[in-house]
């Protein structure tokens, strides 16, 4: 196992892909940085009142809560978190088919490695690729935000941004791992990456736009909730009035577990 483990490791290390996402990472990082304070505020898929924290969904930068400035300068740290949804995607259909094009699944299956624990383990390793970039992104807007906002930081706000930052990522890993499932099902890159990026784009824009809404109907409703999209829109707007954190919490931990479930059930039952 811990052979496998360092095998898979040193693929995404020496992975084209992995440079790409930390140049996004940077970006992002910059693009924040760069953003003025004194435009009136950058917002993706935004409803409701911004100028409460709490008050708004979606994606909001640079609209500071006067009563709560470190909370708007985490807030702030995740306006560029729509953006990384697509990375992810791409991201992880590319590091789980490079291995089934170049065959090396085959191999370590003749070998006696099982598919499912090699899925696993490269799983595994997305996360943690995932998870420290964007980690690292919105750790460093924050810094860069909360200075430039002039916010005397306390013991709360960095348990926020802890336990939101923390979220995110779970949610993030829980795309990521419903996106593999896909993949394993269709063994197919291009309809893979497309229906992800189609069901996260009708939520990022459709619950936005039924929000505070109550014609969609319980159905409507679910179909939102099912996606990491959802709730990555009410955490990183801080929005826990209607929607607890723990529900994404909740969610996202429910949702790796059985999409990775699911990922390594396909792995062993199709062959490569």
């Amino acid at each position: 196992m811990r052979t496998l483990v360092w095998c898979e490791a040193r693929k995404i290390l020496h992975s084209r892909a992995l440079y790409l996402m930390l140049v996004a990472s940077v970006a992002f990082t910059a693009l924040t940085a760069l953003s003025p304070a004194d435009t009136g505020g950058q917002m993706f898929m935004m409803a409701g009142d911004p100028f409460r924290i709490g008050g708004a969904i979606g994606f909001i930068g640079n609209v500071v809560d006067p009563e709560r400035i470190g909370a708007s300068a985490i807030r702030t740290s995740f306006l560029f978190t729509p953006f990384w949804l697509p990375v992810v995607i791409v991201f992880t259909v590319h590091m789980l088919s490079a291995d089934f094009l170049s065959k090396s699944m085959a191999v370590s299956k003749a070998k006696g490695v099982g598919l499912g624990k090699t899925v696993f383990v490269k799983i595994t390793m997305i996360f943690a690729s995932v998870g420290l970039c964007y980690s690292a992104s919105c750790a460093a807007s924050f810094a860069i935000k909360a200075n430039e906002y002039g916010a005397v930081l306390s013991p709360a706000d960095f348990g926020l941004l802890f336990e939101a930052l923390g979220t995110n990522v779970l949610l993030l890993c829980a795309l990521s791992c419903q996106t593999a499932l896909l993949f394993l099902l269709l063994r197919r890159q291009l309809p893979s990456v497309l229906g992800s990026l189609f069901y996260t784009a009708y939520v990022l824009v459709g619950y936005p736009a039924s929000y505070g809404l109550s014609g969609e109907g319980v159905f409507g409703s679910l179909i939102f909730a099912a996606s990491p999209a959802y709730h990555l829109i009410n955490v990183s707007s801080l929005s826990f009035e209607a929607i607890p954190l723990l529900w994404g919490v909740a969610y996202g931990t429910a949702a790796i577990v059985i999409a990775l479930g699911c990922a390594v059930a396909a792995a062993n039952v199709r062959e490569v």
